[in-house]
């Protein structure tokens, strides 16, 4: 089961989001650089924007169907209920199935 979370937080000119992803013993780093004024810029702080990042790409990989949701709940630092909650906020439906996996469901009803 993969854990993820933020362990450290480090600032530089470009500032960036350090990510951590833990499996039994190993941990990875995911690192996004991003201008500092950046999250001025959005009127939000910094760590809403990191929040929104992680939330954004924990989205988009659960939308590809790479990811679950229970593992994009974790990716985004959520519960899996909240996830799929919020998940309007990126017009993005909980339920992933394509319009032929429906109909052949209905078929085999």
């Amino acid at each position: 089961m993969l854990k993820f979370g933020v362990i450290e937080k480090r600032l530089n000119p470009i500032g960036y989001a350090l990510c951590t992803f833990i499996t039994e013993n190993l941990i990875m780093q995911l690192i996004v650089e991003y201008p500092d004024v950046l999250p001025d810029a959005l009127r939000v702080s910094r760590n809403e924007f990191e929040q929104e990042a992680r939330m954004a790409m924990a989205v988009k990989l659960f939308e590809l169907g790479r990811l679950t949701s229970g593992q994009a709940a974790q990716l985004a630092q959520l519960e899996r209920v909240e996830f799929i909650i919020n998940l309007y906020r990126y017009s993005v439906s909980p339920i992933q199935i394509t319009p032929e996996e429906l109909a052949e469901d209905i078929a085999n009803a």
